[in-house]
């Protein structure tokens, strides 16, 4: 990994900050990180506990690496009124939110995504992955999820207006509209990843 300063123009607007770029050898890191998180679930569920959630640096590293992108960790960038993104194409400022699921099986959804309540982004990545195939599938979503029924009476959008973090199953809304993965990759051992 290597942070560095990252600065364009977006919309008519200079903007700066920094980003984490990653390699072939954080690629491998994930990998590894993947099997250890997986292991320590197996160990977790043996002793009738829950699972952990899937680590984001895994989710959002592995992103920025695949999709060109920088992973943002927090950063704040100037000349962009929010930062509360987690990658950003370094050439066009183009801003990326990643979310994360993961579920034993592909038939399930797994639980909810939450949501900042004053989250803003380009392009809405959601990351599903599938612990018995050991592969994640990467879904552009690009519905208005304003829209979307959060509960019996209140939108996305009613709840973040009430400043409450959103929380739905966007794996379901995503297979509902019947989106396909843009990238499907395998995780590996021994540093033999293949996508």
């Amino acid at each position: 990994m290597e942070t560095k300063k990252i600065e364009g123009i977006k919309n008519n607007e200079p903007f700066k900050g920094s980003g984490d770029f990653f390699d072939t050898k954080d690629e491998k890191d994930f990998n590894e990180l993947y099997f250890d998180w997986k292991e320590f679930n197996a160990k977790l569920v043996k002793y009738g506990c829950r699972r952990t959630n899937f680590p984001e640096i895994i989710s959002e590293g592995l992103s920025a690496y695949l999709f060109s992108l920088a992973r943002t960790n927090n950063c704040s960038f100037s000349g962009m009124k929010s930062s509360s993104f987690d990658c950003i194409d370094p050439n066009d400022g183009k801003t990326y939110q990643i979310k994360a699921v993961s579920t034993m099986s592909k038939k399930e959804y797994g639980g909810p995504t939450s949501f900042g309540p004053h989250s803003e982004y380009d392009v809405l990545i959601l990351v599903h992955i599938v612990v018995d195939e050991d592969r994640a599938y990467f879904y552009i979503f690009d519905e208005n999820i304003n829209n979307i029924m959060v509960n019996k009476t209140e939108t996305f959008a009613d709840q973040c207006a009430r400043g409450v973090r959103p929380r739905f199953s966007l794996l379901k809304e995503t297979l509902k509209n019947g989106y396909k993965p843009c990238l499907v990759y395998n995780f590996r051992r021994n540093n033999d990843t293949i996508i």
